[in-house]
């Protein structure tokens, strides 16, 4: 959505539609649309370390937007129920990340 909608994603959350902030929300669409690319093609690979890698990186992702979401509310830039919808999706991700991290078995 924020690669091919920008102005959409823009406007759903009030902000006014500029072309910088196109140009923003389009990056954060090919970052997140990459990563997906990168997680659908290994998914079917084995335990090992850049698999762990790749999980821990996802997690860490997902933890990084937290403080970006409750600084959106802080502003005023999401309402609650904006930043409680997308804090707990993000939390649920990492946690999820975190998870399947943990159950990964590579030699030492």
């Amino acid at each position: 959505m924020c690669l091919f909608f920008p102005d959409k994603i823009a406007s759903g959350f009030g902000m006014t539609v500029t072309p910088v902030m196109i140009m923003m929300i389009r990056e954060a669409g090919a970052c997140n649309l990459s990563m997906g690319y990168l997680n659908f093609f290994v998914r079917n690979h084995g335990d090992s370390k850049s698999m762990k890698i790749i999980l821990l990186f996802n997690m860490l992702y997902h933890l990084l937007i937290l403080p970006a979401n409750l600084y959106g509310w802080s502003q005023g830039i999401l309402d609650p129920s904006q930043v409680g919808t997308a804090f707990g999706i993000h939390l649920l991700l990492a946690i999820g990340f975190l998870f399947y991290t943990l159950k990964i078995k590579t030699s030492a």
